[in-house]
């Protein structure tokens, strides 16, 4: 299959869970077209999984072009990209690929550490069972060292949750902002490897 015959309409989104929230939203109010296959978002935390899964997946899907709805997540990522019919939407994460490059860079510089939705819910997971971040101390030195503060990303699809950033927040030493972001950024990166423009976002 030609990696550039991705007609519009016609493509299997693969996405990270991270994003199945926006997408689930955006797919009830007819703005993104595509069929998805969701993998669990904590495969990030074994890159090697996440490699093998993707790879599982893309050769199951051989009814059609493929759009990968992924960051730099695991090493190989790009050789994913650059199969006969698959495509991987811009962004080196899955922040920038809803902030945008200009604004995710910026905050970046500014020292921001990013929190969506999805990782937001299950933080102590995150932090404390899969990182080891039992002591609050031990994280809030750490995050100190490399962040100013730490930025949700509020999607609009679902509650800003302010008691759990609270926690957060003092759990890991830092100040938390809320920083609105558009969801339909996900409908726009699609279409951009798909050639599909015709979604109204």
């Amino acid at each position: 299959m030609d990696n550039n015959a991705l007609g519009p309409g016609h493509a299997t989104v693969v996405s990270c869970g991270i994003f199945r929230p926006e997408i689930e939203h955006l797919a009830r109010q007819g703005r993104f077209p595509w069929p998805v296959r969701f993998l669990e978002s904590m495969l990030h935390m074994t890159p090697s999984l996440l490699e093998a899964e993707i790879t599982r997946l893309i050769g199951s899907l051989d009814d059609g072009p493929v759009v990968l709805l992924f960051g730099d997540c695991h090493a190989r990522m790009s050789e994913h990209g650059s199969l006969p019919g698959v495509r991987r939407v811009r962004g080196v994460n899955c922040c920038e690929i809803l902030l945008g490059p200009e604004r995710y860079h910026r905050m970046l510089r500014d020292g921001v550490f990013f929190l969506l939705p999805e990782w937001t819910s299950r933080w102590e997971d995150v932090f404390i069972r899969r990182l080891g971040f039992a002591d609050s101390r031990l994280a809030a030195q750490f995050m100190g060292e490399m962040h100013t503060r730490i930025t949700y990303l509020d999607t609009g699809v679902t509650a800003v949750p302010l008691v759990e950033l609270e926690r957060i927040g003092h759990f890991l030493g830092l100040p938390v902002t809320v920083e609105a972001v558009d969801a339909a950024a996900l409908v726009r990166v699609v279409e951009e490897s798909t050639g599909d423009g015709g979604a109204d976002c």
